[in-house]
């Protein structure tokens, strides 16, 4: 017959060894993360997001001071005057107009513009001394109602909008940009008219 009091003791025997023996495992599981945490903070992070390197692992992967690499260009100041400009046009059916900004490498401009239906249109732009013919990229076009955004000069030259209305009736389209132009320039079908902005605006 077997002793109860022997079996509860028994049980209270095998329990703390297996306590004991989680409890280990927990523990080297933990030093071992820590370990693994520290190396990739000493070999890795400390390289790449505080340009600290000091095992010299930073410079061989070629990680140091990569966060810092990763901001050049944030800042984009500019040498010449900030302008605003409003544009509106009704186009008849069928008819179509290019409106461009004169703006140097580098330059930026924040535009909207908005109508009251679809056109086609073509945001690109003309390089100086490059017949348009040859090379005038294109950067979006297709067919909608408005788009908003902001456009940073790859080249001095001028850069602006095709827009065509397709339709059987009139649409009225209005364009307002802020940036750092000279000059705009409206292109239609045997008209051509510039306008400058001064330093004085």
């Amino acid at each position: 017959m077997v002793n109860p009091s022997n079996s509860v003791q028994s049980l209270m025997n095998i329990h703390p060894t297996t306590d004991s023996a989680s409890t280990r495992q927990i523990a080297a599981a933990s030093l071992t993360a820590l370990a693994v945490a520290g190396a990739l903070l000493v070999t890795t992070i400390l390289p790449a997001e505080f340009n600290i390197d000091p095992l010299g692992t930073g410079a061989l992967l070629g990680i140091t001071g990569m966060s810092e690499e990763q901001m050049v260009g944030a800042l984009n100041e500019q040498n010449t005057e900030i302008h605003q400009d409003r544009y509106r046009i009704v186009l008849a059916p069928f008819e179509s107009v290019e409106y461009k900004y004169r703006l140097e490498q580098g330059a930026t401009m924040l535009f909207s513009w908005h109508a009251d239906g679809d056109l086609e249109f073509d945001m690109h732009s003309e390089q100086d001394g490059i017949d348009p013919q040859e090379y005038s990229p294109s950067f979006a076009r297709g067919s909608r109602a408005a788009a908003r955004g902001s456009y940073t000069a790859p080249f001095s030259g001028i850069h602006g909008w095709f827009w065509e209305n397709r339709s059987s009736r009139e649409v009225v389209l209005e364009l307002n940009t802020t940036g750092f132009f000279s000059a705009a320039t409206e292109f239609r079908m045997n008209f051509m008219d510039e306008k400058t902005f001064g330093t004085s605006e």
